[in-house]
């Protein structure tokens, strides 16, 4: 794959290139992620190599496991899940402690 960055936007050697789900349809971004420790810029047309890069996931998979709990719960239950399930997706090391955090309201 192939994608341009803004100019503005440094991308440095120890970048990672991750895929995540923007929502539950599907849609998917890739996320230029800081590696760790000082690196060097990118140069012009430089390229991420795939041992630093790091595919989605199955999301048919895991939704089809929440069936059960689906069809016992409400509609706005089904929501506040599926937000949740998102965020979880977006950004799971800062989110992932938040969104189960107490009971369905």
């Amino acid at each position: 794959m192939e994608l341009s960055v803004l100019a503005g936007q440094p991308v440095f050697e120890n970048t990672r290139a991750v895929i995540r789900y923007q929502n539950l349809v599907g849609q998917r971004f890739v996320s230029l992620v800081p590696g760790a420790g000082a690196a060097r810029p990118l140069p012009d047309r430089g390229r991420i190599p795939v041992e630093r890069t790091e595919p989605s996931f199955d999301l048919s998979a895991l939704l089809n496991g929440f069936q059960p709990l689906f069809s016992v719960l409400q509609p706005a239950e089904v929501n506040k899940l599926a937000d949740n399930i998102v965020a979880v997706l977006q950004a799971p090391a800062r989110r992932s402690s938040r969104c189960c955090a107490g009971p369905p309201n």
